[in-house]
């Protein structure tokens, strides 16, 4: 039996190359995968010990730790030192670049410190470390002085800051902030508090000994605000709770190469079908000799195990190639040497046991098919007989699948769709295994109908070589159905991703068109701003059309009684000297000495640089209600990035909150300082408060508020300006500005999607490979089963060229066949995905990305092309008479 194998698999090594290459490519998949989870468990366990690296406790304080809080704990007996960890946002400037940045305070040794790229770190008050990212927006380098102040404040102070260091950049899922010392933090910001810090020891303590300095610390503290938990005890907590999401993302990733080794155990199993089919002289005459069907059976077994194992052993070499380019790409090792360390011995016997018993399981069926009949039966064996009884048998499974899984799916949505506000975790999962049976049901139906669709478009073939080709392509449809099969299984993911991701990113977009229209909002920290920075943020280069919001106290009366208190304060509250009411949700009582005050102009307060300078109405009114906000502005559809409405004279726009409060087409009572007026209500989806009404600028005078302040600018951005870069823009106009807005939502979220689905089509690539080489391998096949054929056409004038033309069309028959069922599929698939997700939006948006398709069509086309080179080679060389000598 020994020789045999040996000589067996020397004489048909060359039919195994398809076989092992599918194996091959997955397998080195299967390792990549697996040495990517262990490297990102690695670095999150490092990141973790790393930063606690010195710690003997934790304190953490929901009230925050300030210097009387640390002293207290330095006395307590065996700490060392308390080291608070402080962070706060602080915005940078250099020759009129700006930057907002969180800052983080450096920690002494022998805790962690960040790592350096260039300097050194942070020693005095006047020193900062800056990261890659920020001292590229300041344009600054190791030695610029930058100048410092606190963001969102108040304070206007700013200091001068030396820069002596720059960070190494971030690794993989991790992230890097300048660094000052804390003495610098807290100079820049002597508010400053944390919620956190480290307790040390005068030496390493054990495990008893740190539970013992934190037992001791909570003694002294005897608040349950402040808690101190021993280091190990926080590290073995965090390191459980990121040991759970590392196993989770192995998982997702592991579903990659899952779908690659189902697509490559098609091509497995159809080439040693074929393989088994043109060797059933050969296995017939070792009948004749004497060898029993379990010999033979066992021998074709073997040669499978050997071509699984070798392949697989190949596969390992490859992932290791490509998991050190990956890993090393990609952040999470520094070298080879450590990319390699994250291949553990355990991930390499699983990538041989896996490729080894998945090409025997694929060899399983046709071994044993080719034993169960005589020798003379295995001579004259329909072929054709057999593929329609298992059509057949394939249709009937694959109609049962796709009812069961339509059900689970409508019965799944239903469940999601009963209380909108909290999809049922239940029905996400019930869908889910339903789209998943769905589309086992979609692949066993394809490889059923494959043959006869692959027919019906051969059939549009009108030349000679045309419809000679598209007979050809279905002169196995056994094979052609595999083979298409495996195409179509690539081919749908793919759509399913582009469908997907492009319907959930316009779904996503919409929703925030819907909720939040306007593309930036332009906020102040003075809390106004002025028409001179209106007109600067105007003149922005992406910017369409900005326009000021005036903002104004009024009063709500006959407010519900559902109303929500906003404070709990109530009583007699009169109006502010400068005509402006109380905060939200005070209730006033009312009184009877209310004075007019006459409406003022924009102008009074056009350059209001502090938001100081406001009319001065000093007579006092008060009336009944609850306090809310009015808010006014010109024109709103013009800077609004979807289209909406304008309130109208005796409207007020309110939200769907607060008409449920108040009672649906309630008229809205609003009292002002000069006189109360009544308002017809309209719910607009944009408005999500239920303390915020708009009304017309006319309106909202009438009542006798003064111009409110400016309190922000709504901004309209061009279709092909970058949020961020406009964000940056404005804060280069004045450091007080701040921007945010539904354009940076809808770049997020789109940014994000797209960030996803490369990296998914990637993945996906590799099962699109495995499957094209299944048709290369068809094509070879076909070429050796018709060498007697071919040398006849060659015999009757057909050229070399020709030759080659009819293998490419046959391949590319195939492949757009596949391409078209695997695009039904996808678009379908991708819908069901969209019905499927917990989404809590108004309107769900299904698109269809036909340029992204029809970039498909044309990458299978091209493939298929590519595909079909060496098998038309191959028969175009053998020359007419040898070809018709070949039995």
């Amino acid at each position: 039996m020994g020789k045999i194998l040996r000589s067996n698999v020397r004489a048909h090594g060359r039919r195994y190359i398809a076989t092992s290459l599918a194996i091959l490519i997955s397998m080195a998949f299967v390792l990549a995968a697996l040495a990517f989870g262990e490297a990102l468990n690695q670095n999150i366990t490092r990141s973790i010990t790393q930063k606690y690296t010195g710690v003997s406790a934790v304190i953490e304080s929901d009230s925050g730790i300030n210097e009387n809080f640390v002293q207290r704990i330095r006395g307590v007996e065996g700490v060392a030192a308390v080291v608070p960890q402080y962070g706060g946002i602080m915005n940078f400037s250099l020759s009129g670049n700006r930057a907002t940045t969180f800052v983080t305070s450096v920690n002494p040794k022998p805790l962690a410190r960040p790592e350096l790229a260039a300097g050194h770190l942070p020693e005095a008050e006047n020193e900062v470390a800056l990261s890659p990212e920020t001292a590229s927006l300041l344009d600054a380098k190791i030695g610029s002085q930058i100048h410092a102040r606190v963001a969102y404040s108040e304070n206007e102070s700013v200091t001068s800051l030396h820069v002596v260091g720059i960070l190494s950049e971030a690794r993989f899922f991790a992230s890097v902030s300048p660094v000052m010392t804390a003495e610098g933090l807290r100079a820049l910001d002597p508010e400053l508090h944390t919620h956190q810090a480290f307790v040390l020891a005068p030496s390493p303590l054990d495990s008893e000994g740190e539970n013992a300095l934190a037992s001791a610390i909570n003694s002294r503290v005897k608040s349950e605000a402040e808690v101190a938990t021993a280091a190990h005890t926080v590290v073995s907590e965090q390191l459980s709770r990121s040991g759970v999401n590392s196993t989770m993302s192995t998982a997702m990733l592991l579903v990659f190469p899952a779908i690659a080794l189902v697509v490559a155990l098609i091509v497995v199993s159809t080439t040693f079908k074929v393989i088994v089919e043109q060797r059933r002289r050969e296995l017939a005459l070792l009948r004749c000799i004497g060898a029993s069907g379990r010999q033979v059976r066992r021998l074709l077994l073997a040669e499978m195990l050997v071509v699984g194992f070798v392949s697989s052993l190949l596969g390992v070499g490859l992932g290791a190639t490509l998991t050190s380019v990956g890993l090393i790409a990609g952040g999470l090792a520094a070298s080879v040497g450590e990319a390699l360390a994250a291949i553990t011995p355990g991930s390499v016997i699983i990538v041989l046991v896996i490729g080894t018993l998945l090409t025997a399981l694929a060899g399983l069926s046709p071994s044993r098919g080719a034993t169960k009949i005589s020798p003379l039966a295995a001579l004259l064996q329909d072929t054709q007989a057999t593929a329609r009884k298992s059509h057949t048998r394939a249709a009937i499974l694959g109609t049962l699948l796709a009812l069961g899984g339509s059900a689970a799916i409508w019965d799944g949505t239903r469940k999601m769709r009963e209380i909108p506000d909290n999809p049922s975790v239940e029905g996400f999962l019930l869908a889910l295994a339903g789209s998943m049976l769905a589309f086992v049901a979609a692949i066993v139906l394809t490889s059923v109908v494959i043959p006869y669709f692959t027919r019906l478009v051969g059939g549009m073939f009108r030349s000679q070589l045309g419809r000679l080709a598209a007979r050809n392509a279905v002169r196995n449809p056994g094979r052609t159905a595999a083979t298409g099969t495996a195409v179509a299984i690539g081919v749908a993911l793919i759509v399913t991703m582009l469908a997907g991701a492009r319907s959930l990113s316009d779904t996503l977009t919409t929703e925030v068109d819907i909720h939040r229209p306007f593309d930036l909002t332009v906020n102040s920290d003075r809390g106004s701003i002025s028409e001179s920075e209106l007109a600067k943020i105007s003149s922005l280069s992406g910017v369409q059309a900005a326009g000021l919001i005036e903002e104004s106290p009024v009063v709500l009366r006959h407010a519900s009684d559902k109303w929500p208190d906003y404070s709990a304060e109530t009583g007699e509250v009169e109006v502010n000297p400068d005509g402006s009411l109380p905060g939200a949700g005070t209730a006033v009582k009312e009184d009877s000495s209310a004075s007019s005050v006459e409406p003022h102009t924009q102008s009074e307060t056009a350059d209001s640089s502090a938001g100081e300078n406001f009319p001065d109405t000093t007579a006092p009114t008060t009336h009944s209600g609850v306090t809310i906000f009015a808010h006014a502005a010109d024109n709103l559809a013009r800077f609004a990035h979807s289209p909406i409405s304008t309130p109208k004279a005796g409207e007020v726009f309110v939200s769907d909150l607060f008409a449920r409060l108040q009672g649906k087409d309630a008229p809205v009572e609003l009292c002002g300082v000069r006189e109360c007026r009544t308002f017809k209500p309209v719910v607009t989806s944009w408005i999500t408060n239920s303390d915020t009404v708009w009304l017309t600028h006319d309106d909202l005078h009438r009542l006798g508020s003064p111009h409110g302040r400016s309190t922000s600018v709504q901004v309209k951005l061009n279709d092909n300006a970058s949020a961020g870069e406009m964000i940056r823009q404005i804060q280069n106009i004045s450091p007080r500005l701040g921007a945010y807005g539904a354009a940076q939502e809808r770049e997020q979220y789109t940014s994000a999607i797209n960030s996803a689905l490369l990296v998914v089509m990637a993945l996906l690539g590799v099962s699109v490979l495995v499957a094209l080489v299944g048709l290369a391998n068809t094509l070879s096949l076909s070429v050796a089963e018709r060498t007697r054929e071919n040398g006849l056409l060659r015999a009757l004038g057909l050229t070399k060229k020709q030759m080659m033309r009819m293998l490419a069309i046959e391949s590319v028959l195939i492949a757009l066949t596949a391409a078209m069922l695997g695009t039904g599929i996808g678009v379908l698939f991708g819908w069901i995905g969209l019905m499927s997700l917990p989404l809590n939006v108004e309107v769900l948006v299904v698109t269809i990305p036909w340029l992204e398709i029809i970039g498909v069509f044309l990458v299978a086309i091209l493939a298929a092309l590519l595909a079909s080179i060496l098998p038309g080679r191959r028969a175009a060389q053998v020359s007419p008479v040898e070809a018709l000598a070949t039995e």
